[in-house]
């Protein structure tokens, strides 16, 4: 079944997330997406989804004149990354984050979770972007696999559990089964957890378990009937 979906929701910031419809021939199972963000847990660090990293240029013949080299343009990621997401091209910007990443992932350095959760928000919103609709399954699944990612360099990382659970109700409540019901249930209890005032949380947590289990499910639809 393809992605049908074009529902938004916000969180706790305001943030729209936007579940992309694909265009015909080219749709995605929200299993297959599911199934990729899942993966990600496992990743090695230096193994991000989809990396692209920019072909070596040739260096150009001596002219006389001092111009930079290669690699002294190449060798601050940070600023070209910044650069690139001044100019609103948030996929060069992403390429280059994934290189910062994956150094910061190698060496256990501060701050790989917010940037990895920086990344899939650039990717959920080119998945939303007319521009970019042949690939949208794609940057959709990509936001997925660094959210997961950002939760792989820590765990307890807030706002990237957040976002996997605004996404994990919406794949629940359309596919409504049991594999999903079930990792709803898992990421609301550690969110619930981690954060007791986030009321979502709560909601999402109490709504996997009423559909884990078809009788409760079935009795509390007939109460409120």
């Amino acid at each position: 079944m393809s992605i049908l979906l074009n529902q938004q929701s916000r969180d706790r910031q305001g943030a729209t997330c936007v579940i992309p419809t694909l265009p015909h021939g080219r749709s995605l199972t929200v299993a297959a997406l599911l199934a990729i963000a899942i993966a990600a847990v496992t990743l090695t660090a230096t193994r991000t989804a989809g990396a692209e990293i920019p072909p070596k240029q040739d260096q150009p013949e001596p002219t006389g004149v001092e111009t930079p080299s290669t690699t002294q343009t190449t060798s601050n990621p940070q600023k070209l990354a910044q650069e690139a997401e001044a100019k609103g091209d948030l996929k060069t910007a992403m390429t280059y984050y994934e290189k910062i990443c994956i150094r910061m992932a190698h060496n256990h350095e501060p701050g790989a979770d917010a940037l990895f959760t920086k990344m899939g928000d650039m990717a959920m919103t080119l998945s939303a972007t007319p521009a970019a609709t042949d690939e949208a399954g794609e940057m959709y699944a990509k936001a997925l696999v660094y959210w997961n990612l950002a939760q792989q360099q820590n765990p307890r990382y807030l706002p990237a559990q957040e976002k996997l659970a605004e996404e994990y109700y919406k794949i629940a409540m359309f596919f409504r089964a049991p594999t999903y019901w079930t990792k709803l249930a898992d990421t609301a209890k550690l969110l619930t957890e981690m954060d007791p005032e986030y009321a979502n949380g709560h909601t999402y947590l109490a709504t996997a378990k009423l559909h884990q289990n078809p009788a409760e499910y079935h009795k509390f639809s007939e109460e409120l009937k």
